[in-house]
């Protein structure tokens, strides 16, 4: 230990942060009061009010300040020092060691050596030099012997701060050991002549009444006491030894002692047993004690649903194994008798700090759903959270921390911890998987895996696809609008290989299509990453053009179950088909986002060995920058080719065919009047006025390599179709290089 002399000058950086953080910091000032020997130490709200009431009400919180106001509001209002605040709940209390340091010699006393070296925690010298100030973590009575010059603090009154750090001790508040905080109450007990070596009588089984406010009525009286300045005149001194005889009993004794310790007037405790043994119940009652707690500021303590005690220690249920320091107590909302407040953010606190929940919660912006990332203490295990699981932390919170909640608050604050807590599992998965090992292998899955020829166009749809996935769970609402068909003989693993792709059931969908697109078809992509609408075959017209409609949008709005609103869900998933023909398109001109490709068998095991190394690869080209979509040359030269191979033939192709390979009608150019009547033999008289024939003549004939022009025959202007000549590609450079633009 060091002495007085050598301690260090005030330095308010030394102060621990576990103090510095919290808002419960005032300035004082030095008063002199009528009759006392010494100016008395005054607390002041920085706002240059004097603190007087109910300490831990909520008016006197919102009037105390960070540390940093209050270094500040010294320096503006002129004070004498800053203090901090104790308050109900905090879980601190303050050691003060007064007249602990000769004042010839400059050294500590024995007790004080032992007592600091006991509490190993943050000590700092008093402002007058000749005392410390411990600051520890923990719960427990206040209690005082100004004869030893010992007091404890615990919910009430303030600590002068000098930050003038005792040498040689701890520079961080540290918790209190069980058994320091038992020997300084005996300590203190037995220099007030009360301590005793017999064992204290077993608690009572039943707890004490409850006043119409819902707390105790020993609480209530001693809240009263707390809110009136010890130092009033004599009268009222001894009127309020008299109601705390007549509320208390024999145990008002000690709580009048304490109080009336605060004074410089203190009498000292002889005195004070003489005047108690005069007392008679009855004469003053608890009334009085209220009436001068209401003059100086005390305000009731409102009415409370409940009288659970909640500074019990937390006993683990059964299987828990989480330790409890009690610390997630001390942010706590609370009302003017130190109990929690009943809100959604007390429950938001507990959720967020108390070490059994701290974590249980988080919201998967993949599925848009709350879940459950570890094992809540009463049971049920990971997954979605569910109404069940708001009952049961309802029952928990009421039971550890004493909130009595309505679920739909208790409901809130789960969404809220959740929303603070995001979590995006498929992008988890991606970005924990090995990295790529450079071997090609996006451009071969669906050659080597599903038996599928090997071209240029299932190199290039194998490729693309995997990096569309890739792409819409790295960017969800990115653009990617195409779909992969997997063609082949029931029972050879189409959608089997889709769900691989999937990693995981939940992740894949096959719900049956609905044409209508209500809110349940678009529900059912939320935690989807893959989509699979079997059987596309059989499709009828409208439902292939829902399918697109359905497959390019890359965002849904609607409202969800038990949404108050509308909201907007990017999408994070791709679309897939399977079936088992080879011609099922009905639409001859907008099939372009459909990626067929024939497969024989999957070898499941292969693709599942495959798996990681697709996906890195598709991870790592997807974040180089490669495009997930075919440029306009590649869809004309690969893509068109194949989606025409899967129309479905109409009739009128093969008799045009037979027709035109015929002797004689070999021709340049055919009008409608030949195709229909000499060719089809369809009878002027069954043409539809709608157009319908002609369409249907349109698309043969397209098919066939002929396009629509007109030409004259026999002096006429007719309508009617002409061969191509040369394919697709070279007509659109030659109508390039004609066109003058």
């Amino acid at each position: 230990m060091t002495d007085k002399d050598s301690a260090p000058a005030p330095d308010f950086s030394a102060v621990p942060e576990a103090l510095r953080s919290r808002a419960q910091w005032l300035v004082w000032r030095l008063e002199e009061k009528p009759g006392a020997k010494k100016p008395a130490k005054m607390p002041y709200y920085a706002s240059g009010r004097r603190r007087t009431g109910g300490q831990g009400s909520d008016e006197d919180r919102a009037a105390l300040v960070p540390y940093e106001a209050a270094v500040a509001a010294q320096a503006a209002l002129k004070a004498d020092g800053i203090g901090f605040a104790f308050l109900p709940g905090d879980g601190l209390i303050g050691i003060d060691l007064d007249k602990m340091v000769d004042a010839e010699t400059g050294e500590v006393s024995p007790r004080a050596q032992r007592i600091i070296e006991a509490c190993a925690s943050y000590t700092e010298w008093s402002p007058s030099g000749n005392g410390f100030h411990i600051y520890v973590l923990g719960e427990t009575g206040t209690a005082k012997d100004n004869g030893i010059g010992v007091e404890m603090f615990c919910g009430r009154q303030f600590f002068t701060v000098t930050g003038r750090h005792l040498d040689g001790t701890p520079r961080e508040v540290a918790a209190i050991p069980e058994k320091v905080l038992r020997r300084l109450h005996k300590t203190i007990e037995a220099a007030k002549g009360g301590f005793s070596d017999k064992p204290a009588p077993p608690p009572k089984a039943s707890p004490p009444p409850l006043s119409a406010q819902g707390m105790s009525e020993r609480d209530r009286v001693l809240s009263a006491l707390d809110a009136i300045d010890p130092g009033l005149g004599y009268d009222e001194w001894v009127q309020v030894g008299m109601a705390l005889h007549s509320a208390l009993g024999g145990e008002g004794f000690a709580a009048w002692d304490a109080w009336s310790a605060r004074s410089e007037k203190y009498p000292g405790r002889p005195t004070l047993e003489s005047h108690w043994k005069s007392f008679k119940a009855g004469r003053v009652g608890a009334g009085t004690l209220f009436h001068l707690a209401k003059q100086h500021g005390w305000k009731p303590p409102r009415r409370s649903r409940g009288a659970k005690p909640i500074y019990t220690p937390f006993e683990a249920s059964a299987g828990e194994a989480i330790k409890d320091d009690g610390r997630w107590r001390f942010g706590l909302w609370r009302n003017d008798a130190g109990n929690p407040r009943a809100i959604r953010e007390n429950v938001v606190h507990v959720l967020s700090e108390h070490p059994a929940l701290k974590g249980l919660v988080a919201h998967n912006v993949f599925a848009n759903k709350i879940e459950k990332r570890a094992d809540p203490p009463w049971g049920g295990g990971l997954g979605e959270w569910r109404r069940q699981d708001t009952s049961e932390l309802a029952d928990y919170v009421a039971n550890k921390a004493g909130l009595l909640m309505k679920l739909k608050d208790v409901g809130d604050a789960v969404s809220l911890v959740a929303w603070r807590q995001q979590v995006n599992p498929v992008r988890e998965l991606l970005e924990a998987l090995p990295p790529w090992d450079g071997v090609p292998r996006l451009d071969f899955w669906l050659i080597e895996c599903l038996g599928a020829l090997d071209k240029p166009y299932t190199r290039l749809v194998g490729r693309l696809f995997l990096m569309g996935m890739v792409k819409r769970v790295l960017s969800p609402g990115c653009k990617f609008d195409y779909m992969l068909i997997l063609e082949g003989e029931q029972g050879h693993g189409k959608s089997s290989t889709f769900r691989v792709l999937s990693w995981r059931e939940e992740w894949y969908n096959d719900t049956p299509f609905s044409a209508h697109l209500d809110r349940d078809a678009r529900l059912a992509l939320h935690g989807c990453w893959l989509y699979e609408i079997p059987e596309l075959h059989g499709f009828n017209k409208a439902d292939t053009n829902a399918v697109k409609a359905f497959v390019t949008q890359m965002e849904d709005r609607l409202r969800a179950p038990y949404a108050e609103q509308y909201e907007t869900f990017k999408r994070t998933l791709v679309f897939a088909g399977s079936t088992n023909e080879t011609e099922y398109f009905r639409d001859r001109t907008g099939n372009r986002r459909f990626w067929p490709v024939a497969i024989l068998l999957a070898d499941l095991a292969k693709l599942r060995e495959w798996r990681e190394q697709l996906f890195a690869e598709a991870l790592a080209r997807v974040r180089a920058g490669e495009s997930v979509f075919p440029s306009r040359e590649e869809e004309i030269e690969h893509c068109m080719p194949e989606q025409r191979q899967r129309l479905i033939t109409d009739p009128w192709q093969d008799f045009i065919t037979d027709w035109l390979s015929r002797p004689g009608n070999e021709t340049e150019f055919l009008t409608y009047v030949d195709l229909l009547m000499t060719c089809l033999k369809v009878e002027p008289a069954r043409i539809d006025a709608h157009g319908e024939m002609g369409r249907r003549l349109r698309h043969a004939m397209d098919a066939l390599g002929w396009f629509p022009d007109r030409s004259r025959v026999g002096g006429h202007l007719m309508r009617g179709f002409r061969k191509r000549s040369i394919d697709l590609k070279q007509e659109k450079e030659a109508a390039k290089r004609e066109t003058p633009f």
